[in-house]
């Protein structure tokens, strides 16, 4: 999952009280992320939408160099995979996850939509895909083949504390048009662009 995190200096410890500071603050909080167009930018813009804050977006290079900043406080906030360790470290603070529900690794952490933004999830998903017209029976066999490798108890264990949750061809056919139908919405509302 993505987590919501803040510099601790920051006078919001909750998402509630963070839309209510970004509310008073009017395009004077920013957020990192790892690059325009990336699953944490489109986190921000979707947070922002939602909201109806006006938060500025700061892109970087990479994920790294965005958290980097945010831990010094030059930044403000951050949507993104790293966060844990350096909560626990003291350098940032998280304040919920993005996805639907809370994270395996970190269930004492509400959900965006839980901590007060209804309607908020952003996750990360990965998929296999196979060319359009390709035979049902090789997606078949393809599918059972993922699924046994994914049933492996080894491979489960360390899935489950990243919070991977395999689906059917059909499930991910549904997920990937509810995806493009949601974030089509927040580019044109944010006006990104390809660059």
């Amino acid at each position: 999952p993505l987590y919501l995190a803040v510099h601790p200096s920051l006078p919001a410890n909750s998402v509630v009280e963070l839309i209510a500071l970004a509310k008073s603050r009017p395009g004077k909080l920013s957020f990192a992320s790892g690059g325009s167009g990336t699953t944490a930018h489109l986190a921000g813009e979707l947070f922002k939408s939602l909201s109806g804050v006006d938060i500025q977006h700061v892109p970087y290079k990479s994920a790294g160099p965005a958290m980097m900043d945010v831990m010094a406080g030059h930044v403000d906030l951050m949507f993104g995979a790293a966060g844990l360790s350096e909560a626990r470290a003291g350098k940032v603070r998280v304040l919920a996850v993005t996805g639907a529900r809370r994270s395996s690794a970190a269930p004492e952490l509400p959900t965006v939509q839980e901590a007060g933004l209804p309607g908020y999830e952003s996750t990360l998903w990965f998929g296999v895909l196979a060319p359009a017209r390709t035979p049902a029976a090789i997606v078949a066999r393809l599918s059972g083949d993922i699924g046994k490798v994914l049933a492996q108890a080894e491979l489960r264990e360390r899935f489950n504390t990243v919070d991977v949750t395999p689906s059917t061809p059909e499930e991910f056919a549904d997920l990937i048009q509810r995806e493009i139908r949601k974030w089509r919405k927040v580019l044109e509302a944010a006006k990104i662009q390809p660059e």
